[in-house]
């Protein structure tokens, strides 16, 4: 019995020396690991915590998005309409006349005569409130009247300039564009964008607005080809989107989307509408 007992008893101490050995070797190699462990733990969570908030901005502006379906009317106050040359008139009232119609192409024509009537004869040949008129005439037509409505984005006039640009923010937050359309317009407004808050809300609209793999194309097709104004403000958007700073090259980013793919649910989020199916 005694024998028996002393026995088990070195055998327990063997494995409790075994077992401490092992113990201390895995928390050898675990300690060596342990930081990058933490850092992939940590990195994860605020990617998530990313796409989280990116998910909830677009949401939001989905449930807030207050387009217009009523046509504008562009007639002038009967003090502003006699006092304007009969060019000028008549300006108008083509422009009206091509909204009942629904003619984009009109509109599109008549605001390129604005633009070579001032190229002629100075900025002020056209007077402001003419100017905006023919902005809220492009406007009903957006997005495919955008390049016309970035034509404009040189105006002068302070209160011209804010028309056009509340008219190119809301033709980009426009819920019902998928965003793979949304990267087309972009990508393609980016070579001529000089404006600061056009800009801004260009980045914005990327930054909200696509899933992973739409924004880095977006991204990389905008640092190749995007005005020098966009493209000094690529960093600092590419660092909002991904919540990380060191993502400052191409092969820098296109490592980031490797590491962080689309999600199942985001064919049916971002294609556009209102999100319950997957129609682009």
């Amino acid at each position: 019995m005694k024998m028996t007992t002393k026995r088990n008893i070195v055998i327990l101490a063997v494995l409790l020396v075994a077992a401490a050995s092992g113990t201390a070797f895995w928390l050898s190699s675990a300690k060596g690991n342990d930081s990058d462990k933490k850092t992939l733990f940590v990195k994860t969570k605020k990617t998530q915590a990313q796409a989280s908030a990116k998910k909830g901005v677009r949401a939001a502006k989905i449930k807030s998005f207050s387009g217009t379906d009523k046509r504008p009317d562009v007639r002038l106050a009967d003090d502003e309409y006699d006092s304007l040359t009969p060019e000028m008139k008549k300006l108008i009232d083509d422009l009206q006349d091509a909204l009942d119609a629904e003619d984009a192409k009109k509109v599109s024509k008549l605001a390129e005569q604005i633009l070579v009537t001032q190229r002629k004869n100075g900025q002020d040949s056209v007077p402001p409130y003419v100017r905006s008129k023919a902005v809220e005439a492009i406007g009903w037509f957006l997005p495919e009247s955008l390049a016309d409505l970035v034509a404009f984005m040189a105006d002068s006039d302070p209160d011209v300039l804010q028309d056009v640009m509340d008219k190119f923010s809301e033709a980009i937050d426009d819920p019902d564009l998928g965003d793979r359309e949304l990267s087309s317009i972009l990508t393609s407004v980016a070579k001529v964008l000089t404006d600061e808050d056009a800009v801004e809300s260009l980045f914005l609209a990327i930054e909200s607005d696509m899933r992973n793999s739409v924004a880095v194309d977006t991204y990389l097709k905008v640092w190749e080809n995007g005005s020098d104004e966009v493209k000094s403000k690529i960093i600092e958007s590419i660092a909002d989107f991904t919540g990380e700073d060191d993502v400052t090259t191409p092969d820098a980013l296109k490592k980031w989307l490797a590491e962080n793919p689309d999600d199942e649910e985001d064919e049916s989020f971002y294609a556009g509408g209102d999100g319950d199916d997957d129609d682009e």
